[in-house]
């Protein structure tokens, strides 16, 4: 009987202090992982993006930075590291409050965000390429910056597989690389999917018309081996088929690497 209290107040205990700590975070826009790291750049403010860059820890100023390592909170709920002097908390995963601009258009609950010109702050992400994660809240006044809480899940936003989602991967990539030469590795990467994706596309419809259009002028030619032909016909649709899926699988894995 005595065990059973004890066990009893100790899951009441439990059951406050983990209420407690949820209406915190929801309070205070934070709840997650954040880490207590050295910070050169000294105008850094809570809701700044923060990427690892040769002078240290830094405000984010290039969109789709693939640096980028978490958001500066004020009140962490829970931090890793020794806290001192030159140490900010920095969320690199979990709900933050980040701070963002309408720079590049409102910014609606579910939008995915990420850096952007303006040193620390977010803003929507129109294209594929590293983001910080998805944006629970709204803002829409491009007269002033905002905060705006963000579930934070570092990572890229893959392109689709049309033509204008891949092409606008490049670009952004392209566009990256070039502001800053420390992301090259980026750019080449989504260079190389690029090709592979375009090239797998080609060979395999060439491939596919022309074992189609072949197969169709044997059965013309010989139609007592129409049964035979057609079954050629298939199993060179499939090949061609899987060609395409395992070039698609290949850029895929390239650009989420």
């Amino acid at each position: 009987m005595r065990k059973a209290v004890v066990f009893t107040v100790l899951a009441l205990v439990l059951a406050l202090f983990f209420a407690a700590a949820n209406v915190f975070a929801q309070i205070t826009g934070l709840g997650g992982v954040s880490n207590n790291l050295e910070v050169s750049d000294a105008q850094a403010k809570p809701g700044d993006i923060m990427i690892q860059s040769d002078e240290g820890i830094v405000r984010a100023s290039v969109p789709y930075d693939a640096r980028m390592i978490g958001v500066v909170i004020e009140f962490p709920v829970i931090s890793a590291g020794q806290k001192t002097d030159s140490t900010r908390s920095v969320m690199v995963s979990g709900q933050a409050l980040v701070n963002v601009s309408a720079v590049n258009g409102e910014i609606k609950k579910g939008d995915l965000i990420t850096t952007s010109d303006e040193p620390g702050v977010g803003q929507r992400a129109g294209a594929a390429g590293y983001v910080l994660g998805k944006a629970l809240g709204e803002h829409s006044d491009a007269s002033r910056d905002g905060q705006v809480p963000v579930l934070v899940n570092i990572g890229p936003k893959e392109a689709g597989t049309n033509l204008g989602g891949t092409l606008a991967a490049l670009l952004a990539a392209l566009i990256q690389g070039f502001q800053n030469a420390q992301n090259f590795p980026l750019v080449l990467r989504y260079l190389l999917a690029f090709v592979i994706s375009l090239a797998t596309f080609v060979i395999s419809a060439f491939s596919f018309v022309r074992f189609m259009r072949n197969g169709l002028e044997a059965i013309g030619r010989n139609p007592m081996a129409r049964r035979t032909i057609i079954s050629g016909m298939v199993l060179n649709a499939v090949i061609a088929g899987v060609l395409m899926l395992a070039g698609f699988g290949i850029a895929v894995s390239l650009v989420a690497f």
